[in-house]
């Protein structure tokens, strides 16, 4: 959550808060969903995030059957008519597809870094870039990962400049 994002997120009390996307509509007959996505937003390395990551990061998770794909069985197509808009092409009329693309497996993977590798050994997945508000700074083995504040981050900005998860493997110190 602090490194990627979703297009919407899952929010308090059961509300599905707007993330990538600044709004949506569903098409009158229920059969297309509309993603209308932020402006300007960036990966942490500094290259745009447009819809064809969208696009990708769903066909892909499809495709290869990823944790929670089934959360997106219902897309028979995704359309990108231009770089701040998604248009999911349903396979029936199913307003709880908002609810499953806010769920923590549907997170957007940039395009750019993964097409045409093996998703699974992906160096990236060591050192992720997202589209968050922290970014990945580094890992050590049995001690713990940083993150920095993401100062591009296209929402609320963070207050907090370091992020530290650090192991603690002896139980009687992490009490």
């Amino acid at each position: 959550q602090n490194i990627f994002n979703r297009l919407v997120k899952l929010g308090n009390n059961t509300k599905i808060n707007l993330d990538l996307a600044e709004s949506y509509e569903f098409s009158e007959d229920g059969m297309q969903l509309t993603f209308h996505l932020h402006d300007g937003v960036k990966w942490h390395d500094g290259e745009p995030f447009t819809s064809a990551d969208v696009k990708w990061t769903y066909d892909t998770a499809i495709a290869e059957k990823w944790s929670k794909a089934d959360n997106l069985s219902n897309i028979e197509s995704i359309e990108c008519p231009d770089d701040n808009t998604v248009v999911m092409n349903l396979k029936t009329p199913d307003v709880s597809i908002i609810a499953k693309l806010a769920w923590y497996g549907t997170f957007i993977m940039p395009k750019h870094l993964y097409e045409g590798t093996d998703t699974a050994t992906n160096p990236y997945n060591q050192n992720p870039v997202g589209t968050g508000p922290y970014k990945f700074e580094k890992y050590d083995a049995g001690i713990g990962t940083t993150l920095v504040k993401n100062e591009d981050y296209f929402g609320t900005e963070a207050t907090i400049e370091r992020l530290i998860f650090q192991v603690i493997p002896d139980q009687t110190t992490a009490y």
